[in-house]
């Protein structure tokens, strides 16, 4: 008897063949994974243009991009294309643009002209907003400039440059369209750009007014896409680090303290602040006895806005940093190494931002801007803060030294360079009382620059008075005055060693030469210093009249921060940055050749924009029903930045910080109004 029969060879090869086939499987399976193709499976929805809301997320705010135009006066699609580009070649993956409601409806409402014509305006918000996402680029844009027809009040104040207050029911309606046709192209919104400036919030800075149109912006961005948890983002505040000057500046601790007493905690998702200093390192900017002008840091500032988020029940928020920049042009200009070191410094410090339990509260920082741009074909101190700079010989965008670094650091974040060395303190009383002079006359040229474009030759004469102010303090102290033998010796030279020195910084920043009082007789060389100035001569300086103004005051709020009555003082701009973003009525143009013909300005304050009367006083009732999720209250003390850390908390107390080397000062930039009919960021 065979035992190998046909049919046992049949069911064998039966038998085979089942065997093989899970075996095939299991040996198919690799090659499966390792291959390209993709599979489509069920995802929770995401936006695909988040944000991510870390402190170490490092975007470029670029408001220049919405204006670049070619010379015949059209959208340059090209150029801003070349923008997106560069930001992508540094490793920027984050955009902050601006989505100008006077650009983009400069007429009127929907339906005011013909559709496409409407369309035709919206063109240039259209091509960025889709273009950025297609890179794989996330998105806040910021919504901003109020045509006439949107204003909250009759005066056309764009016509001088100033940012018009809008009126709140219009502004959302239209951050209402905005987010109707973008859909979750863009991760983020901000409501308005720095509104504690009156050239970025005319006539009057109104907290309260201004958390009005913040509660209804962001009641309409919710509503558009009813429940769905994937919203965009609404951040408020957009506060430039100013210090209180009467009817032009209000710090943002004041700002914030009177938009929680209005009632804006659950209107917003996120706070922003505009650090800008052009003389102190971010992260040198904690208030010591010694220094205790400090008060006033973006850094105080910062700390001050975070306890007001914890006393309101807002620990879960963070703060974004939305711009962050120095020129490297004109009277505060900074060498292109000192805007890197700056960068730098604060991009490190800002993500260790912390409370005192190791919560880290730092947002995303936005670096302003990507290119310098030009005005009339001529840079301007406003437009110079950009990381690339253009060369006329090559017709080239060339790289700064910040830029750089910051393709290296981005490249690999967690091996930064080294640190720069600590800065010692002054080594003397001279030096301190130096450092004092030039800090306080910093505040008050600050104050002065806020319209330094619109006011031609007015800072060089303020630099000349306080020069003057500097060398007769020196000559008061001066061992041949009367007051001298009053004092001891080494006191008497100090102050005198102080005073000469404040003077002589402040003769070298001054520009255009300007006359010198000295016994009598002027002198045409700017430069001269202090120091020989007072062993020569005795100075002559006529006493200025005394002008008393009142103080602005803001709301009374239960917090445990109280902004020093100091700061409600006429005193400085500690640098909000005035490009587009602090002087946001007063926008530069770009061009990527030096030619004749200008770029349309992004500021949209042309003649050609009519004023429409409309009904602006629309109440608001039913906005607290539509409140966001407020999370858990957590009060406590703000710890200052530690030396090394990330998001959870880890922070070494070894902390590095880098040496200021530049006395100038700090100043709210602002940059002369084109006629062009386009908008630019404020």
């Amino acid at each position: 008897m065979r035992w190998w029969t046909p049919p046992r060879r049949r069911w064998s090869a039966v038998l085979a063949v089942i065997m093989m086939v899970p075996m095939a499987a299991m040996l198919m399976a690799p090659n499966d994974l390792l291959s390209d193709k993709r599979r489509l499976v069920a995802m929770p929805y995401v936006l695909t243009a988040a944000i991510e809301e870390s402190g170490s997320t490092v975007g470029m705010a670029d408001s220049h991009i919405w204006e670049l135009t070619t010379p015949a006066g059209q959208p340059d699609y090209a150029a801003m294309d070349e923008h997106l580009e560069a930001m992508q070649q540094l490793g920027i993956d984050t955009v902050r643009v601006i989505i100008p409601w006077r650009g983009n409806e400069p007429w009127g409402p929907p339906g005011t002209v013909a559709s496409p014509i409407e369309q035709s305006y919206w063109a240039r918000s259209d091509y960025i907003i889709n273009r950025a996402p297609e890179r794989g680029m996330a998105v806040l844009g910021v919504l901003n400039h109020a045509p006439e027809w949107g204003s909250a009040f009759p005066e056309p104040w764009a016509t001088i440059g100033f940012e018009e207050a809008p009126d709140p029911e219009l502004y959302a309606e239209y951050a209402a369209r905005v987010v109707e046709r973008y859909g979750d192209k863009v991760g983020a919104y901000e409501i308005w750009n720095e509104p504690n400036a009156v050239t970025g919030w005319a006539p009057n800075i109104d907290a309260a007014l201004y958390t009005e149109v913040l509660k209804a912006a962001y009641t309409a961005i919710k509503n558009v896409n009813g429940d769905d948890p994937n919203d965009p983002l609404v951040v408020a505040g957009v506060l430039g680090a100013v210090v209180t000057t009467p009817l032009l500046t209000l710090d943002p601790r004041a700002f914030v303290a009177t938009m929680y007493a209005s009632g804006a905690q659950g209107y917003f998702d996120a706070l922003s602040f505009h650090p800008y200093h052009y003389s102190l390192p971010f992260s040198e900017g904690e208030v010591t006895n010694s220094e205790p002008w400090k008060i006033n840091s973006p850094l105080e500032q910062v700390i001050a806005i975070r306890q007001l988020m914890l006393a309101n029940g807002d620990a879960d928020l963070r703060i974004w940093a939305t711009e962050y920049g120095l020129p490297t042009f004109g009277l505060n200009g900074v060498t292109e190494d000192q805007q890197r070191d700056y960068i730098k410094d604060f991009l490190d410090a800002w993500a260790k931002l912390e409370d005192e339990d190791g919560t880290n509260y730092a947002g995303p920082a936005f670096l302003y801007t990507l290119r310098d741009a030009y005005l009339n074909g001529e840079l301007t101190e406003a437009t110079s803060l950009g990381l690339f700079k253009y060369d006329i010989l090559t017709g080239e965008w060339i790289a700064k030294e910040a830029a750089k670094w910051l393709k290296d650091f981005l490249a690999d974040p967690t091996n930064p360079t080294d640190p720069p060395p600590a800065s010692g303190g002054p080594s003397n009383l001279g030096e301190a009382i130096a450092q004092a002079m030039q800090a306080f006359f910093e505040q008050i040229r600050a104050t002065v620059q806020l319209f330094q474009q619109q006011v031609e030759g007015l800072v060089n004469s303020v630099n000349a008075m306080m020069r003057a102010v500097a060398q007769a303090i020196a000559s008061i102290f001066n061992p041949r005055s009367a007051v001298a033998p009053a004092l001891a010796p080494e006191v008497q030279d100090a102050v005198a060693a102080g005073a000469r020195t404040a003077a002589s910084a402040l003769a070298a920043e001054t520009q255009e030469p300007t006359a010198d009082v000295v016994g009598g007789e002027e002198s045409a060389d700017a430069s001269k210093t202090a120091v020989e100035t007072v062993e020569s001569e005795p100075v002559v300086v006529e006493t200025a009249p005394t002008v008393e103004v009142e103080p602005v005051s803001a709301p009374e709020v239960t917090s445990p921060v109280e902004v020093p009555a100091s700061e409600q003082e006429a005193v400085a701009v500690e640098g909000s940055a005035a490009d587009e973003e602090s002087n946001p009525g007063a926008m530069p143009t770009e061009v990527d050749s030096v030619t004749d013909e200008t770029r349309e300005d992004e500021t949209g304050t042309g003649t050609a924009d009519p004023v429409v009367a409309t009904d602006d006083d629309t109440d608001l009732a039913d906005e607290a029903a539509t409140k966001s999720r407020q999370p858990d209250v957590r009060v406590g003390i703000v710890a200052r930045p530690g030396g090394t850390g990330d998001d959870d908390g880890d922070v070494d107390d070894a902390k590095d910080s880098a040496p200021s080397t530049e006395t100038a000062d700090d100043t709210d930039d602002s940059a002369d109004t084109s006629s062009a009919d386009s908008s630019s960021e404020s």
